[in-house]
């Protein structure tokens, strides 16, 4: 009786431990596929759509070898080619890629996230709009705001780049009016989450003025801003090209002295303090300062909160007061 047992309880063992094997395995396999498909991105962000098509293909042959020809895992490599095919400007093989996500997708509707289904509107959106299908890119584009808000809420700053998207196509079709709208929606939602991250930013940096009375190696200018290096290197470069090209686009649609305009420079200084760019967030800062006197007297609460953001980060906001003239393009820093 004994040796039954023991030989049970060995046979269970064994079990067990290939199971855990072949978990390992996975885990280590999944590993690196998410490793390479983001080799692959990185090709394409730095332009060698050629070299990112070829790694593109043969990530997605070892998912299809490890997942299946069917599976929901295949559609961000789909996706990741449609995107490195439109960059070449062959829109129709980057409908063809999104097609067969999309038919996947249908195929697995509860086990898609909907930060997938979110990304494939996305990028069905984004090439429309390419391709001058403005039509499409708008329903496209909507959906993909709908499963973002579903996602992370509309008023959410992730939120802001559907909203962007759909402004950009907006101007591309003529209707100003709603583009600036959406622009206008960016920037709210932009400008509340700042001045609470800002506000979260000056309280730790008046603690740590007061452990520095203590600590010797208390740095000021290294503490508070965690909330800007959790946002992650690409999103915060997605976002400064996004709030520096609505700056661009309404200066250039009002003129440098109107509320819109000003209301967008201010929001791009308040984001280049929270990513402290101190030196170029003060350039615009003390423009917005300037020209919100112009517009609405030296002591309008407008003014008065620029001046209080500048004095909370040490800003000398009356050492530049020249306005960018009104043809004079803004962009971001390289």
């Amino acid at each position: 009786m004994d040796l039954v047992n023991t030989s049970s309880t060995m046979g269970a063992n064994a079990l067990q431990m290939r199971q855990s094997h072949q978990e390992r395995v996975r885990e280590i396999i999944h590993a690196l596929l998410s490793r390479a498909e983001e080799e692959c991105r990185q090709l394409l962000l730095a332009g060698n759509a050629v070299a990112a098509e070829e790694a593109g293909v043969k990530v997605l042959r070892l998912r299809e070898e490890f997942h299946g020809k069917s599976s929901p895992a295949l559609v961000p490599c789909y996706i990741h080619l449609a995107r490195t095919k439109q960059f070449m400007e062959r829109y129709g093989e980057a409908e063809d890629m999104l097609s067969l996500a999309h038919f996947i997708v249908l195929q697995h509707q509860d086990d898609v996230t909907i930060a997938v289904k979110a990304e494939l509107h996305q990028s069905y959106g984004l090439l429309y709009a390419a391709d001058d299908k403005l039509d499409a890119a708008v329903k496209q584009l909507t959906c993909a705001t709908y499963y973002l808000s579903c996602l992370y809420g509309p008023r959410n700053v992730l939120t802001t780049f559907s909203y962007f998207d759909l402004g950009n196509v907006f101007a591309s079709r003529s209707s100003m009016e709603s583009a600036m709208s959406s622009y206008d929606t960016v920037k709210e939602i932009w400008y509340q989450h700042l001045t609470q991250v800002l506000e979260e930013v000056v309280h730790q940096r008046a603690m740590m003025e007061k452990l520095k009375k203590y600590d010797d190696d208390a740095n000021l200018f290294k503490n508070g801003y965690e909330s800007a290096r959790a946002f992650g290197e690409d999103n915060l470069a997605d976002v400064s090209k996004m709030l520096y090209g609505i700056f661009s686009i309404q200066k250039e649609r009002y003129r440098v002295d109107h509320p819109s305009t000003v209301k967008a420079e201010f929001i791009l200084g308040l984001f280049l303090l929270w990513v402290q760019q101190e030196a170029e967030a003060q350039l615009h800062l003390s423009e917005a300062r300037v020209v919100s006197q112009h517009f609405y007297g030296p002591r309008h609460p407008v003014v008065q909160e620029i001046e209080q953001w500048c004095v909370a980060f040490n800003i000398d906001y009356e050492s530049s007061t020249s306005v960018a003239p009104d043809n004079e393009a803004t962009s971001p820093p390289e």
